[in-house]
């Protein structure tokens, strides 16, 4: 999509992109009689119980022994030998594919709203403004998403967390993942209160944090604390599925984003959502080049008053090459 093709036409896209979309299985090695257990076996490692057979691995790894079968914890294929008690080996196998993701921009007018879907959980990263939520909801309700297991609030800013409670309460929320500095709206107020009537787990995040999503797929927060202010106050976060990597940066402005760099944090991702909706006031050229993103996503209204995304952001996406 060109720089121009972008002026012309809504910015805030349906934009899905699917990755490694496979299912899930496993071809079991068979414990009768082995007790529930959660473990890694490398190569070369046994599991060995009284009076059963003896596991040892020669390639991959084992995750767990559940309901009698062994299963895998990685893509892939792990192999080895289980040895019964009369000294005869037996050869096995489990094969395990990746469960694949898929990260949705959703359509909410001026404003950030993201599904993340991986390992069967439902992850929203912000949720737009309140007088959007009907849009919201019409296309989680597309995507068949009837639960949310975590709500991630980037920031406490209305065009990114407005509508933020009436998804606690329609949706089941699980936990919200928030910075620790907070809001001064009416709607920050309502989150608030809607999580404490619905019980949901709250979790501010710091710098340094990393919170699982299920095998493979991780969270890091690279910066939750960097700047004052709501928006220099962003989650920055890396979302990590084996090789395919998506760094959101909230609404952070340039100073953030340059130490952020200059702190030798990890920045290289493949997807990068361009920050505060493509303003000129972040987005420096330096930054874009270190995260080496294939890929830009760039949330913003049609026609919005504050001209985003600006043209010199444009410019230099397409200066690296980054296809958005």
């Amino acid at each position: 999509m060109k720089g121009c093709d972008v002026m012309r036409r809504k910015v805030l896209c349906c934009l899905l992109i699917a990755l490694f979309s496979l299912s899930l299985f496993s071809v079991p090695l068979k414990a009768s009689g082995y007790p529930d257990k959660k473990l890694v076996l490398g190569v070369g490692e046994s599991y060995e119980i009284a009076g059963k057979p003896k596991i040892t691995v020669a390639s991959g790894s084992i995750a767990s022994v559940k309901d009698g079968v062994i299963t895998g914890i990685a893509p892939g294929k792990t192999t080895g030998t289980y040895t019964e008690n009369d000294g005869v080996s037996h050869k096995f196998s489990i094969k395990v594919k990746k469960t694949g993701i898929k990260v949705t921009m959703l359509d909410i007018g001026q404003g950030d709203a993201f599904l993340i879907r991986v390992n069967g959980k439902n992850i929203v990263l912000d949720t737009g403004e309140k007088k959007y939520y009907e849009y919201l909801k019409k296309q989680l309700d597309y995507f068949g998403v009837t639960s949310v297991d975590t709500l991630i609030v980037s920031h406490m800013d209305t065009d990114h967390m407005g509508a933020a409670q009436l998804l606690v309460q329609d949706y089941g929320v699980k936990t919200v993942l928030m910075p620790v500095t907070p809001g001064n709206s009416t709607e920050y107020n309502k989150l608030m209160n809607a999580i404490d009537r619905e019980h949901v787990n709250t979790v501010y995040v710091h710098t340094g944090d990393t919170y699982s999503l299920g095998t493979g797929c991780n969270i890091d927060i690279l910066g939750a604390d960097l700047g004052e202010g709501t928006n220099d106050s962003s989650i920055i976060m890396k979302l990590k599925y084996y090789k395919n990597t998506f760094l959101f940066t909230g609404d952070a402005s340039a100073p953030v984003l340059n130490k952020l760099m200059e702190s030798g944090a990890d920045i290289k991702a493949n997807v990068l959502k361009v920050a505060h909706h493509g303003s000129d006031y972040t987005n420096p050229l330096l930054f874009l080049k270190n995260v080496g993103a294939k890929y830009a996503l760039i949330s913003a209204g049609r026609n919005n008053a504050y001209g985003h995304p600006n043209d010199n952001v444009i410019r230099r996406l397409n200066t690296l090459s980054i296809r958005f």
